[in-house]
């Protein structure tokens, strides 16, 4: 396993000593934003920079990733050359969000069972990330525009995060191969195989408090893996929203954002 994986380095070496082109990443909030960025770092073997987006980060790093909206990124875009979008089903957004808010912001909601917090973030937004916000709508349609810029790709969390997330193999192939196709990168099939395998690994890690696979996995990664990625990374499986979403939940979230569910190709109708 080490020499696949020394194999694995020698092509990473390769690859971030010729990699020149600037990358910009976006993710809405709690969709995989670490999930994507361990993978752009085991693809070309740079870290991804987290940054709030000004001129002076955009010439200091090759990649910077963040949650950022399209108006922030609008009149800067002339200095990267390639984009990464990353969504996810906005409901299994919401109850990641929701947990991540209790655990972390506990003072700010003091009082609110899951529940009830589940049903603020849909109609009120007013999420740690971006306060802002008045529902769950407003918040996706702050970065849908990501979908038609030139510049970048839309990657779907459900298909990168493979079989351990609640995917599949080939989804999650197809999806790694569309990311290197736009950034340039040419990887063969061997290398994307141990790419899939040191994925799959990252998110196995996520679910596991067993210390000797965390020393594997800095191992892989390069001590990639901060603790705010462990904390952040709480279950990363698709369709967890089935698991909390209440009748009123679901009636709600439909009457304010139903038909951007159909949109983004996470349900046919409303009849779910």
């Amino acid at each position: 396993m080490y020499y696949k994986f020394y194999l694995w380095i020698v092509f990473l070496s390769f690859t971030s000593s010729s990699y020149s082109i600037k990358i910009c990443v976006t993710t809405i909030p709690k969709c995989g934003s670490h999930l994507l960025e361990t993978t752009l770092f085991l693809l070309i073997d740079i870290k991804p920079k987290w940054a709030n987006l000004n001129i002076e980060q955009l010439n200091q790093y090759k990649i910077i990733i963040g949650h950022f909206t399209y108006d922030i990124y609008n009149n800067q875009q002339n200095h990267f050359e390639k984009g990464i979008f990353l969504l996810r089903d906005p409901r299994d957004q919401l109850v990641s969000h929701v947990y991540h808010a209790l655990l972390h912001n506990s003072n700010m909601y003091r009082g609110l069972s899951f529940d009830s917090l589940l049903q603020y973030f849909i109609e009120k937004g007013n999420t740690p990330h971006f306060p802002s916000y008045k529902n769950i709508l407003e918040l996706y349609n702050k970065f849908m525009p990501w979908q038609n810029n030139p510049k970048f790709i839309t990657v779907k969390f459900e298909n990168l995060v493979g079989k351990k997330g609640g995917g599949s193999s080939a989804t999650q192939l197809k999806e790694l191969k569309k990311i290197a196709k736009h950034l340039g990168i040419k990887i063969d099939d061997n290398n994307l195989k141990y790419l899939r395998k040191s994925i799959n690994n990252f998110v196995k890690s996520m679910y596991l408090s067993n210390s000797e696979f965390f020393d594997l996995s800095e191992t892989i990664f390069g001590n990639v893996l901060p603790g705010s990625a462990q904390q952040s990374f709480r279950s990363g499986q698709i369709g967890a929203w089935k698991n909390h979403f209440k009748p009123y939940h679901k009636e709600s979230f439909k009457k304010i954002a139903g038909q951007l569910l159909i949109d983004l190709g996470y349900e046919p109708s409303f009849e779910w």
